[in-house]
């Protein structure tokens, strides 16, 4: 029953992405894409994505554009490339976060940023119109610190063997760079990256990979953010501050929060839902 349900959801993902289509200046129902004006706008920084209103969800714009953003249980969207131009166009891929694996499906957008702080616009499908939104945010109060020291503890959400890796970070390079290794509690993956600050912004390049025979992902190269919430409650939702690290190329999202006396909570949760948690939406585009 759970497997029919995430499958039907998956096909109206499908019907709402692959219709997505918007222009610049004409009819929503046109796909007609018109000239627009204005810009470049400065795009780089941390944005929330909404979709007909719905509560959105985190991601970051680079300075090449890259634009990748994720829910609270794991999914990742990846839209086409976003300059600050004043439209853009090419495909938007969702990495499915379900149990066991994944789901990935993709189709043709076009979408308009109108300033530093907007990018709209309206999705159609047999299903009906969506609306597109973004927004800036600001999920960590104060400018982004390297992470410093042995106490760190990381989970991935699209991970079904739950594995909890322990992290030491190095501060490295210019600005808030860092290093991170680590293996994960069972000694059977070990994990080693990079994370690159881009500027002062509260934007990571990041690039790691892991090697083992207990690895369900390969890699999470992509962009990383810090940020004051627990988005995926692997801390319980104590304060603190997070990083989380998202893959442009699969249903990825690490996050990393200081291990603390309540860590062994954290420990019994990840085992609990390896051993088998219930379903939950995703993206419902």
């Amino acid at each position: 029953m759970l497997r029919n349900v995430l499958l039907s959801l998956s096909l109206l993902l499908v019907l709402a992405i692959c219709a997505m289509t918007v222009n610049c200046g004409g009819s929503s129902n046109s796909n007609t894409t018109t000239a627009c004006t204005g810009g470049p706008y400065d795009v780089v920084g941390d944005w929330n994505l909404t979709f007909n209103g719905a509560s959105g969800s985190a991601g970051v714009i680079n300075t090449a554009g890259s634009a990748l953003f994720f829910d609270s249980f794991g999914d990742v969207v990846v839209l086409p490339t976003v300059t600050g131009s004043c439209s853009f166009t090419g495909t938007s891929t969702l990495y499915e976060s379900l149990p066991g694996g994944g789901e990935t499906v993709a189709g043709p957008t076009t979408g308009n940023v109108t300033s530093d702080t907007s990018i709209t616009g309206t999705a159609t499908s047999s299903s009906g119109t969506i609306t597109l939104s973004a927004a800036p945010i600001s999920p960590f109060s104060g400018a982004p610190t390297a992470l410093t020291g042995s106490q760190y503890l990381g989970v991935i959400e699209g991970d079904p063997d739950a594995n909890i890796f322990e992290l030491t970070f190095t501060p490295t390079g210019t600005g808030q760079g860092m290093t991170v290794s680590g293996t994960n509690v069972g000694d059977t993956c070990t994990v080693t990256g990079t994370l690159t600050q881009e500027g002062s912004n509260n934007v990571f390049d990041s690039v790691i990979a892991f090697s083992g025979s207990g690895c369900f992902f390969s890699s999470i190269n992509g962009l990383a953010l810090e940020s004051n919430s627990d988005y995926f409650t692997a801390d319980g939702g104590a304060a603190g501050t997070y990083l989380y690290a998202i893959s442009s190329s699969s249903p990825a999202v690490m996050e990393v929060y200081a291990e603390t006396a309540d860590a062994g909570l954290s420990v019994r949760r990840r085992n609990a839902m390896k051993a088998g948690s219930p379903g939950h939406a995703h993206f419902s585009f």
